[in-house]
C-alpha cells in the first residue's frame, strides 16, 4: 500500500470491507430466520451495532471522519434506545429512523469516495457490494418511514406487514427493477420513493461498475 493510501485510511485493517458485508449480511438474511420474537429482536439488534461498528470503520478514511462516524453512530443508537417515555410514539419513531437513516446514508457516501479514489483491489471490490446493500438498506428505512407518516403507502400481501424488514425486501426488489408484483406502492408518496429507488439501483451499477472497469483497465497498462 503507497503512502497516500496509508493516509487515506484511519484504520489499516486489511479487508474491512469484508467485515462490514458480512456484518450487514447477517443484519438482512438471518433475523428472517427467527421465529421467537425476543430472539429475533436480540439477533437485530446486535447485528445493527455490529453493522454500524465495521461502518465507522470502513468511513474512517482519516481521523475527523471518524470523530464523524463516531457522532452519527452515537446519535442512532441513543434514538434507538427505549428510554423516551415522555416524548410521543410519533417523534420516538421518526428520531428513530432519521437517525439510522442520516447515519447510513452518511456510511454509504464515505464508502462511495473510497470505491472511487482507491485503486481496485479484492476489497475495493467488496466495497462497491457493501455499497448495494447500503443503498437497499437506507431504502428499507425509507419506505418504513413513508408508510408510517401515509399509511397504506405500500400494498402489502395478505398476511404480511409493513414492517422494516418486509419493506427492506421490496426496496431491494425495486432497485434491482424485478417487480415481482407481491409489494406495490399505493399511494403518491410510496410511488415517489418507489421511482427514487428505481432510479438509484440503476444509476449505482452503471456508476460503480464504471468506475471499477477504468481502474482495472489504468492498473493493467502500468
Amino acid at each position: 500500500m503507497n503512502k497516500r493510501a496509508k493516509q487515506d485510511i484511519y484504520f489499516n485493517i486489511e479487508n474491512d470491507f469484508l467485515w462490514f458485508l458480512i456484518a450487514l449480511g447477517l443484519l438482512l438474511f438471518i433475523p428472517s430466520f427467527i421465529e421467537h420474537d425476543l430472539a429475533k429482536d436480540v439477533s437485530i439488534y446486535s447485528f445493527l451495532l455490529a453493522s454500524m461498528a465495521t461502518g465507522i470503520i470502513s468511513a474512517a478514511v482519516n481521523k475527523r471522519h471518524f470523530r464523524l462516524g463516531l457522532a452519527f453512530g452515537g446519535i442512532c443508537f441513543l434514538a434507538n434506545l427505549p428510554i423516551y417515555p415522555f416524548l410521543p410514539y410519533t417523534a420516538i419513531f421518526i428520531l428513530r429512523m432519521g437517525g439510522l437513516i442520516v447515519f447510513f446514508t452518511y456510511i454509504s457516501i464515505m464508502v462511495f469516495i473510497r470505491i472511487s479514489q482507491h485503486r481496485i483491489s479484492f476489497n475495493i471490490i467488496l466495497g462497491a457490494i457493501v455499497g448495494y446493500l447500503l443503498m437497499g438498506t437506507i431504502g428499507g428505512f425509507w419506505c418504513r418511514l413513508i408508510e408510517y407518516l401515509y399509511p397504506g403507502s405500500f400494498g402489502m400481501p395478505d398476511g404480511m406487514e409493513a414492517q422494516v424488514d418486509t419493506l427492506t425486501y421490496f426496496s431491494f426488489v425495486t432497485m434491482s427493477s424485478l417487480g415481482y408484483g407481491d409489494m406495490t406502492p399505493a399511494t403518491a408518496q410510496g410511488r415517489s420513493v418507489a421511482l427514487f429507488l428505481t432510479i438509484l439501483g440503476q444509476m449505482y451499477m452503471a456508476i460503480s461498475v464504471a468506475i471499477l472497469i477504468s481502474k482495472y483497465s489504468v492498473y493493467n497498462k502500468k
